[in-house]
């Protein structure tokens, strides 16, 4: 009798340590997939709230008309500039500087789209 009362208390001291490890290994998945979901929500994030870089260009505001931003190759700067009634928008292509011309519709300051 003591030795199938001690053979059930390792049975459950067993079944403890399995839930144990069961539930933190949940837990543990359960972290991952919030970090797999958060990445996934900055990757979808819109490109103009973050720089972007090509092959050596830099381009400030993502392409944002509604940003000043500045388009960097090397040590020379290119600064999005108002030309009206357009907003002159830099951004790197290919690696290589080039222009977008926007038309605003409310008008351009100092170097976006209002």
């Amino acid at each position: 009798m003591a030795e199938r009362n001690f053979l059930f208390v390792w049975v459950l001291v067993l079944l403890a340590i399995a839930a144990v490890l069961v539930l933190s290994s949940c837990a543990k998945q359960e972290t991952v997939e919030q970090k797999t979901t958060e990445s996934a929500a900055e990757e979808t994030a819109p490109v103009e709230q973050s720089p972007t870089q090509i092959a050596g260009c830099m381009d400030s505001d993502g392409g944002d008309s509604s940003v000043k931003g500045k388009v960097t190759v090397g040590n020379t700067s290119y600064t999005d500039k108002c030309a009206e009634p357009f907003l002159v928008e830099y951004l790197c292509e290919n690696g290589a500087v080039a222009t977008q011309n926007f038309r605003c519709e409310r008008g351009c300051d100092k170097g976006a789209c209002e």
